[in-house]
């Protein structure tokens, strides 16, 4: 996990990890968020096509016999994972702490919300606070 929870805010470490969670039991290597940008940037893909590339690409592997998770991802969880990466990559260059509050029923969600409503307000630590 690359947040803990205090007084009901996710407050994200300072590095970006190698894995974030984007949803509950919803993990993406960064390098991974790093390519659907680099699709996104250079060939104005949508997410849409790269979660369907991505799926396309990725249904040939067998999940385990007893699995209980889906291993395709959706246009909302690629759109996420790009926000929630540059987010944390900003606080990192700007030396700040991503902090969101948990009104979202989803870590997604959460984001989508915040960024769509551009809300961002400085705490007197120079943290992001999501409203």
């Amino acid at each position: 996990m690359n947040y803990h929870v205090v007084d009901k805010e996710s407050v994200y470490y300072n590095e970006v990890p190698n894995i974030l969670q984007i949803g509950k039991h919803q993990f993406v290597e960064t390098y991974l968020i790093n390519m659907w940008i680099s699709m996104m940037l250079f060939s104005w893909m949508s997410a849409t096509n790269c979660a369907r590339i991505y799926n396309t690409f990725s249904s040939s592997g067998i999940p385990p016999v007893v699995w209980q998770f889906n291993l395709s991802v959706t246009p909302s969880q690629v759109f996420n994972s790009f926000t929630l990466l540059s987010l944390l990559e900003d606080c990192q260059t700007q030396n700040t702490i991503l902090i969101s509050t948990l009104l979202s029923p989803t870590r997604s969600d959460q984001i989508l919300s915040s960024s769509d409503q551009n809300q961002y307000k400085f705490r007197k630590n120079l943290h992001f606070n999501f409203i």
